[in-house]
């Protein structure tokens, strides 16, 4: 008894739950979209109020990046310059030669033509005895 409960639980009670809390508390928000209209905004100046004797530098400034960038062969030690290793060139696959066309040109076979001993004699009706 005690197992077939725990199979229960096991096997129906928890997927039931987890498929009610999936689709009571998951399921309204999958497609939401926020309103855009309420969404913070930010103040702008206008052109007005601005001081035309003052240029504004719209462009944010960046300092520049630290990057060192080393390029090395994928298969070179660790510790070798770059220019030590010999990088071999890749090997290429020779084309069979196509053939020379033949100097006569292939003869067609004509078509066979039926016996004329073993024709049917109804013609090809396919009716038998002549009924």
């Amino acid at each position: 008894m005690k197992t077939a409960l725990l199979r229960f639980v096991k096997w129906v009670l928890i997927p039931f739950a987890v498929a009610a809390v999936g689709f009571f508390f998951l399921g309204p928000r999958l497609g939401y979209v926020p309103d855009p209209r309420k969404k913070p905004t930010v103040a702008v100046k206008s052109p007005t109020e601005a001081d035309p004797n003052q240029v504004e530098n719209t462009e944010p400034t960046f300092p520049e990046p630290d990057v060192k960038v080393i390029a090395t062969p994928a298969k070179a030690s660790v510790g070798v310059a770059p220019d030590a290793v010999e990088v071999p060139k890749p090997k290429r696959k020779k084309r069979k030669p196509t053939p020379a066309p033949s100097a006569e040109p292939e003869q067609k076979r004509p078509a066979p033509q039926p016996d004329p001993d073993n024709l049917d004699p109804d013609g090809g009706t396919g009716k038998m005895d002549g009924n």
